[in-house]
């Protein structure tokens, strides 16, 4: 009786750390991880040598891209509606490539943005409409733009160590 009542607590001390552990991590996009995603984030701006500007504002990423100081476009997304595994560089368009989830990858409230997970507004216009993919002129560190990115995205769906 004595040994099951150890192994008994010993079980019950083991779930108890393990599920302390699991609370205090949580997505990049938790408020305990804001340090996390402001460097991820100032990372990437680093990178893009001021042709466009990542902000984050109320859990969507804004995508700013300027001329002559002035943001002329701006695009909006949720993290968790972009593909973690499709940060490419494309020869072809000198760019790198982010695309949206399939629609069928899309989930609960995510499903209405089957139609285009990137929100694109022109200024000039006031023209608004939704994108399957985002485009970067990323000036730096291509390879270190794509690895930050996927980091990014990865980490708004995924549990993270809090900073």
């Amino acid at each position: 009786m004595f040994y099951s009542t150890i192994k008994y607590l010993s079980i019950t001390f083991a779930f108890i750390i393990s599920t302390n552990v699991i609370a205090q991590k949580g997505t990049i996009l938790d408020k305990k991880n804001a340090n996390l995603l402001k460097e991820k984030i100032e990372t990437l701006n680093g990178e893009l040598g001021g042709k466009c500007v990542l902000e984050f504002e109320k859990k969507r990423l804004l995508i700013k891209f300027m001329e002559g100081g002035e943001p002329y476009r701006i695009d909006y997304v949720y993290l968790e509606t972009l593909d973690a595994t499709s940060p490419y560089f494309s020869e072809e368009e000198n760019a790198v490539i982010v695309k949206c989830k399939k629609s069928e990858d899309l989930t609960g409230k995510l499903r209405k943005f089957s139609a285009g997970c990137i929100e694109r507004h022109i200024i000039k216009n006031n023209i608004i409409r939704a994108y399957y993919r985002i485009n970067f002129d990323v000036t730096g560190d291509k390879e270190k733009f794509i690895k930050t990115f996927k980091e990014l995205i990865f980490g708004s769906e995924n549990q993270v160590t809090p900073q």
